[in-house]
């Protein structure tokens, strides 16, 4: 082999390598959450749909001790993320601008009483992950509420870009490997 030759193997052996290293950054996707929609009356909890939606999942620094519990659970079983939430069911109102003076104290009593919502809506945010089958929702005493299912979200491990990369990598290393090792025709002296 000559020096041409030797510099265009180690050419190729560096494109390739450089060709693996940017890959995974090829493949990189935005971050994904579940946006979960549900309703609750005070009693009964009721999924309104599932979301898979690009963004990023609050970190939920500061949880409730007491109240609802996410969980987002593996195939295998396995609890992958959790937290606490409340679900607020009485509404803040601004009281009426007439049963106060001027100096802010109560004068009037109001007489109609104010009805409390029958339902509230809540839109829960959890991240993704690709082995989540299901997102459970318990109440304060740990019994489960409501089931999710999350499967259809769920990547398979043959997953048709892994395969695709996989015969890309393995026909480019056979290529190289034929070049690096293809004997060149030898001149005879006559």
């Amino acid at each position: 082999m000559g020096k041409k030759s030797k510099f265009t193997n180690i050419k190729c052996i560096l494109a390739l390598f450089i060709f693996l290293l940017l890959l995974p950054t090829v493949q990189a996707k935005a971050s994904l959450v579940y946006a979960v929609t549900l309703t609750y009356d005070g009693s009964t909890l009721l999924s309104k749909g599932i979301r898979l939606i690009e963004g990023d999942a609050p970190t939920r620094l500061n949880q409730p001790k007491n109240g609802f519990m996410l969980r987002v659970v593996s195939i295998r079983g396995q609890v992958l993320h959790s937290f606490k939430f409340l679900i607020e069911t009485t509404p803040i109102r601004d009281p009426l601008p007439n049963i106060f003076d001027e100096n802010g104290t109560q004068v009037v009593i109001p007489e109609a009483e104010i009805s409390l919502p029958k339902e509230t809506s809540v839109i829960l945010v959890a991240p993704y992950f690709k082995n989540a089958k299901s997102i459970e929702i318990f109440d304060e005493n740990d019994k489960l509420l409501l089931s999710v299912d999350v499967s259809k979200y769920t990547k398979r491990s043959n997953d048709v870009w892994g395969h695709i990369v996989i015969i890309v990598v393995v026909v480019l290393s056979m290529a190289l490997y034929k070049r690096l090792t293809k004997k060149k025709p030898q001149l005879n002296a006559a």
